[in-house]
């Protein structure tokens, strides 16, 4: 690969380049899968934080799992799969999670801590007569 440049290598090449520590090989497989990896995260429709976490996971299992593809020219369709696997994670976890109420987003508590330290004693004694 000396007298080839990365951006010409081919991926099974930047594979096992990239498994040898190589930088500069990693990053040409992440230039040339990543406009795939964002197509496939953009598909979902996931906020844009999602989004972002579920890119970072798909280069986070690669990075974990390169040594473990079968074929290295296999590594787009790996991606793909990947990103549709993790989009859909975070989906099922989105639909778990209770939205917040936006204004309580930004809501700040103006309450000494005085005050909050009063108003949580009085709510354990009103609890506390309730439950007698």
């Amino acid at each position: 690969m000396a007298d080839q440049s990365y951006a010409e290598a081919s991926t099974g090449e930047l594979v096992k380049r990239a498994l040898s520590d190589d930088d500069a090989a990693w990053e040409a497989l992440i230039d040339r899968f990543a406009v795939r990896v964002r197509a496939v995260v953009r598909s979902h429709g996931l906020s844009p934080h999602d989004a972002q976490d579920a890119e970072q996971a798909v280069w986070s299992n690669l990075a974990e799992h390169l040594s473990r593809i079968r074929t290295p020219e296999g590594v787009g369709p790996w991606l793909a799969t990947t990103t549709q696997r993790e989009c859909g994670r975070i989906r099922r976890l989105a639909r778990r999670a209770l939205p917040a109420a936006p204004e309580r987003l930004h809501a700040v508590d103006h309450r000494s801590p005085e005050e909050i330290a009063v108003a949580a004693e009085r709510d354990r004694l009103v609890r506390g007569a309730i439950a007698a």
